[in-house]
């Protein structure tokens, strides 16, 4: 069996004994996801961390977040709107270390129960997830701000925090290396104290230096529930190097970053046709698109509205009004009565 860093065991049963086993020799991470296929009688004997009753009865659960969870930050993810994962119904008994991410939540009661744990097992890490049917949670991301973003990076956290073996640090600083403009240019941060529970009261500081240039920056981060949050979306392009440190102690965690120029417009794939159609009905008009090209061009060629029109304008100006060329009409009308009437033609 290859090695990986990190194994996901779907509704396992009997048959995952040589997985698991080599799960435990290799100190591999794991993600276990249980609902009701799962073989509970085989599965509570291939593992001690944790057992749980077979009543062989589904039941619709609920996520409802752990406010204190603090291994890692997942801030954006709505789990309030997600919709139930299966489960069976039976109690749960956790027999070693462990952190709620979410409890279960069920006809409206939050119950003492966890739906996703996080387990420190010795020098490896292991999640349960108690439901089946996590895909509609990303559905349902999708539904709600049109993108998998947030969920896909809570996904991408939680295996990073699987692969990860060793120890986790007290001050955890989480951000992208290069922001392109599709991404919010933050950083978050978690301190922990030295029994490793999050500190929502300790102090952060960010001191920010940007490259070939005399910009610098000192400011605090945010508190944010369960991490902290610097928002530096007013930074201009270029490369920074920065720093993260608590007050009071003798922590520090350093980083560097770019950011690219972008021009917003063209991060914009696809017109806002949905708004488009609200304008036209408010002024009367209509809603094309390009395969529609041939209606279009008929109908404006039978519209009235866009008949074409064309205007002349006459301007009219009395000779009295000029008087230099009047006189000088005078004076040539004089001048040939006098010549007629000097030869005898008159």
């Amino acid at each position: 069996m290859s090695d990986g860093d990190v194994f996901i065991l779907y509704q396992p049963d009997a048959s995952f004994k040589k997985v698991y086993e080599h799960i435990l020799k290799s100190n591999t991470g794991a993600w276990v996801i249980t609902g009701p296929n799962t073989d509970w009688n085989a599965w509570n004997r291939l593992q001690t961390l944790y057992q749980k009753e077979n009543f062989n009865q589904d039941e619709e659960v609920l996520p409802s977040l752990n406010a204190s969870f603090s291994a890692f930050g997942f801030e954006d993810l709505s789990v309030e709107r997600f919709p139930p994962l299966r489960s069976g119904l039976g109690e749960i008994q956790m027999r070693t270390p462990h952190e709620e991410m979410l409890f279960q939540k069920i006809k409206g009661v939050t119950l003492d129960k966890p739906l996703l744990s996080l387990l420190n097992v010795e020098e490896r890490k292991e999640a349960i997830l108690f439901g089946q049917g996590i895909w509609r949670w990303r559905a349902m991301e999708y539904r709600l701000n049109r993108d998998f973003q947030t969920f896909d990076d809570f996904i991408g956290k939680l295996i990073l925090y699987l692969s990860t073996n060793d120890r986790k640090d007290r001050l955890e600083v989480n951000y992208n290396r290069i922001f392109d403009g599709t991404t919010p240019l933050k950083i978050t941060a978690s301190y922990f104290d030295e029994s490793f529970v999050f500190d929502a009261n300790a102090e952060l500081q960010i001191s920010l230096k940007r490259r070939n240039s005399n910009f610098e920056r000192q400011a605090p981060l945010l508190l944010k529930g369960n991490y902290f949050e610097m928002d530096l979306s007013d930074l201009e392009e270029g490369i920074y190097d920065f720093t993260v440190t608590v007050s009071d102690e003798n922590v520090s965690r350093s980083g560097s970053f770019k950011i690219l120029k972008n021009n917003p417009e063209l991060l914009v794939q696809a017109t806002n046709y949905k708004k488009l159609t609200r304008l036209s009905n408010k002024t009367g008009g209509e809603v094309f698109y390009p395969e529609d090209l041939e209606v279009i061009i008929k109908r404006l060629s039978e519209d009235n509205e866009f008949t074409p029109i064309q205007k002349s304008r006459q301007n009219i100006v009395s000779l009295i009004d000029f008087e230099i060329l009047l006189a000088i009409m005078v004076l040539c009308l004089a001048l040939e009565w006098f010549i007629r009437k000097y030869n005898g033609l008159i």
